[in-house]
């Protein structure tokens, strides 16, 4: 990947060369990742259920395993990320846009923050599978995103974050039998901001 120059905004973190397209036939894509399996079983902790392990021995886990699949390995490092008690900062951008959460890593106390936690962690760890931390943003509102400033969809507020994708036209043309039979199973219209069943 090329250098660019410098913008004002230079402190952004840009993605490495493990994604660029010249290493992407030798580079493996996990189905479910291990630190995604210990963020699970932290918030079934957190619901009472017997997961082996306390909810905050789990998401310390799980930050773990993400983190050394990502190459960081020192037990130092991984530590001092996992007792970390900073906030997150607001960004420097021309929409002067606030920070939009206030949790620390560092496993908290009551169950609404660990909650919280528990799902930007995942999320973070997620990466780079887009559509999974889709839906997990969906499903349990973490991490608290930036607003979307401004949006080119009728059907979606610029405050609205798309809920499902939406039938196409061609699908309507090839298929247009089975989604005339799926249209009423929606519990809403074809939009992108009716929710799925699961996300209701």
């Amino acid at each position: 990947i090329a250098a660019s120059p410098k913008n004002q905004y230079d402190n952004l973190s840009n993605i490495g060369p493990r994604f660029n397209v010249d290493d992407a036939a030798t580079n493996k894509l996990a189905v479910i990742y291990t630190a995604e399996a210990y963020f699970l079983r932290a918030e079934g902790a957190v619901n009472g259920w017997n997961m082996g392990g306390t909810a905050k021995s789990l998401y310390e886990q799980g930050i773990a395993a993400s983190m050394r699949m990502w190459g960081v390995t020192n037990a130092a490092d991984i530590a001092a990320y996992t007792n970390g008690t900073g906030t997150p900062t607001a960004l420097t951008d021309y929409l002067n846009s606030p920070a939009v959460a206030s949790i620390p890593v560092l496993f908290a106390a009551d169950e609404a923050t660990q909650r919280e936690q528990i799902g930007t962690q995942k999320w973070l760890a997620l990466f780079p599978d887009g559509i999974e931390a889709w839906a997990e943003v969906r499903r349990t509102g973490y991490p608290k995103l930036y607003p979307v400033a401004n949006s080119d969809n009728p059907d979606l507020a610029p405050n609205q974050m798309i809920r499902r994708f939406t039938f196409q036209a061609g699908e309507y043309q090839t298929n247009g039998r089975a989604v005339q039979a799926a249209l009423p199973l929606l519990n809403g219209p074809d939009k992108a901001s009716t929710r799925v069943w699961w996300n209701q």
